[in-house]
């Protein structure tokens, strides 16, 4: 469907860097969105995979393509910002994909309630190899102030906040190699009520696994040590987050697993 508005609504912001073999998976679970008022905002990390022929050869006026040399995805993703126009932000990484047709859809109407400022749902990690296998389910469910204090988050991928919110909060935090999403999350819930956050219990988002935080054994216990420090400047008991936040994890390997569309 066609929305026909002086601004477009989302601003789907892209990282990626010599990510062009998952890349054409995600910009295509877009481009499918029956909602279309939105622009793409691809953030590039000098790639030499040949990212920026591949978009020439298909990008439409809704994309915007950048690339430069950044201080990580965090920094990426703080360009991706400055350059957006949309009244919603959200984050599409290279190797994620919408569930379906109807995310951006849905995730609209629930913004026509003019008290939410954040939106966010399940997620999916599926195997690279094969997307139609789930390796964890993300069950997120409502949001509660007292959930943080036990290393509850909502999966950074499906969230969806409003631009001037997101702003007057702060961008991601460079301070942080891995776990700046965590930080960024904390600080956005902190200043909202859990009346202005809408929960959607349905996968929107799925995710590949083999990200950044937990693809060898340093990075995860750089991400443990950032999810501590994270916590303690919150004024957290970083232990106690910490445990919490990976027997979560754990606890999603045996969950009732919903297949992506």
């Amino acid at each position: 469907m066609t929305n026909k508005q002086d601004k477009v609504f989302f601003s789907i912001i892209t990282p990626t860097y010599n990510s062009l073999e998952f890349f054409d998976t995600s910009r295509s679970s877009l481009l499918l969105q029956e909602f279309t008022s939105y622009e793409h905002i691809v953030i590039d990390n000098n790639s030499s995979d040949g990212i920026e022929v591949y978009l020439d050869s298909c990008k439409d006026n809704r994309t915007f393509f950048l690339s430069e040399k950044d201080d990580g995805i965090y920094d990426a993703l703080n360009k991706g910002i400055r350059n957006s126009n949309g009244k919603v932000i959200g984050i599409l990484h290279s190797d994620d994909f919408y569930n379906n047709s109807e995310v951006l859809r849905r995730v609209y109407e629930a913004f026509q309630d003019n008290e939410i400022k954040l939106v966010y749902s399940d997620l999916n990690y599926v195997s690279k190899n094969n997307k139609k296998r789930i390796i964890r389910f993300w069950k997120s469910g409502a949001y509660a102030p007292w959930k943080l204090k036990f290393g509850w988050m909502p999966p950074h991928p499906t969230v969806f906040v409003r631009r001037d919110i997101l702003i007057s909060n702060g961008l991601y935090s460079l301070d942080f190699k891995i776990a700046s999403d965590y930080d960024f999350l904390l600080r956005l819930l902190n200043s909202l009520e859990p009346e202005q956050c809408r929960y959607i219990s349905k996968v929107l988002v799925n995710m590949q696994t083999g990200g950044e935080s937990n693809k060898n054994l340093k990075n995860i216990f750089l991400k443990m040590r950032e999810d501590y420090l994270i916590a303690k400047k919150n004024s957290m008991n970083g232990v106690i987050v910490v445990f919490f936040k990976n027997f979560i994890k754990i606890s999603q390997l045996f969950r009732k697993k919903n297949e992506p569309s």
